[in-house]
């Protein structure tokens, strides 16, 4: 469980610091990390907004819905029908794709990944490298030292917005501050966690 949570938050913090105005698309998301068993699942784009679905242990999945727009980020947990509400990080690292960020990363060359081709670059100073799809505005992989992220499957297209809203009949809850971690058993956590 902790490596799907560590997965999970990996690929959130990349995707997320790359969204900004990209092509609507669905696709399949793996994601790799220090030789454990790959992380999978499903990342949703609709302009600026970003939904992702992971896969986790049994009945256990994980769902992020990113509104950069309303300046919120949902957590779903959908066995429970619940979610959580957290502000959408403004975290200076958290940029998305531009021509600045070209300038501030080294370009590698082009390649072909997952049926699209791609222009790789190198983050200046760090062993990060992306493959951005132009047709996207995204990227359609990511590598560092600790794992890597590529997307399958690239559907371009029609995206419903339903998908980046809260379901009708999910009820919302908030996280308590709990010094140490949140302790086995709290009431509304996902089974397991």
């Amino acid at each position: 469980m902790k490596k799907f949570i560590t997965a999970f938050s990996a690929a959130f913090t990349i995707l997320i610091a790359s969204v900004s105005i990209a092509a609507d698309f669905s696709a399949d998301m793996i994601i790799s990390s220090g030789g454990e068993e790959d992380a999978k699942g499903k990342i949703y784009m609709q302009g600026n907004r970003m939904r992702m679905e992971m896969d986790g242990d049994g009945d256990e999945n994980a769902v992020t819905i990113s509104r950069p727009d309303k300046k919120v980020v949902w957590i779903l947990m959908p066995e429970e029908k619940m979610y959580m509400e957290q502000p959408y990080p403004e975290d200076p690292k958290m940029k998305e794709w531009t021509s600045s960020m070209e300038d501030q990363s080294k370009f590698i060359g082009n390649e072909t990944v997952s049926g699209l081709p791609c222009k790789k670059y190198q983050a200046k100073e760090k062993e990060t490298y992306y493959w951005i799809s132009e047709k996207l505005n995204f990227p359609v992989k990511t590598q560092d030292p600790d794992g890597s992220m590529l997307l399958k499957n690239i559907k371009i297209g029609n995206v419903p917005g339903s998908l980046f809203e809260v379901p009708k009949g999910y009820e919302k809850f908030s996280m308590p501050a709990i010094p140490g971690g949140m302790p086995q058993g709290f009431p509304g956590m996902p089974k397991g966690r």
